[in-house]
């Protein structure tokens, strides 16, 4: 079993991925008692399986995440299961992501959303925040840019 790294500062799915579908089977980095509250129910919208299984690697213990490949998955959770927060990847392959954040925004003005994408430029960022986004994420993330937006949702 390969040596897993014992402080990654930041996430980068080009690392990882190297071709393959499935990520490596690394045990999480993060520690079992973070101090989060986790009942914060948090959906992630990611198409690329590595990201999705990294961000849930990185999100352990700190909130019940549920995660969505694409828009229509995503729209049937937000409809069901009314998460506190969405992690929303701007390039889906079903729906673009900007018109997916309107979408929930419309249906459900009380989740946050929370934009993030390899290909942000100026004009998208500023689009999403004025549809309703909560904020932007650039990949590769760190780790604490998303605990950040579960904090934020957090009871003091």
């Amino acid at each position: 079993m390969p040596d897993r790294p014992t402080q990654p500062h930041y996430i980068n799915t080009t690392v990882f991925g190297l071709g393959q579908d499935t990520p490596p089977t690394w045990p999480s980095p993060i520690p079992a008692n973070t101090g989060i509250e986790t009942s914060i129910r948090v959906l992630l919208v990611e198409d690329d399986p590595v990201t999705r299984w990294l961000v849930r690697s990185c999100l352990l213990d700190t909130c019940t995440l549920q995660t969505a490949p694409d828009g229509a998955r995503a729209l049937e959770i937000c409809n069901s299961h009314q998460p506190d927060l969405v992690f929303l990847d701007i390039g889906l392959p079903d729906l673009d992501g900007l018109l997916l954040l309107k979408k929930i925004k419309t249906a459900h003005p009380g989740i946050k959303v929370v934009m993030f994408s390899a290909r942000a430029n100026p004009e998208t960022m500023m689009d999403a925040l004025q549809s309703g986004a909560s904020g932007y994420i650039n990949k590769p993330f760190h780790r604490a840019q998303l605990v950040r937006h579960i904090e934020d949702l957090t009871p003091a």
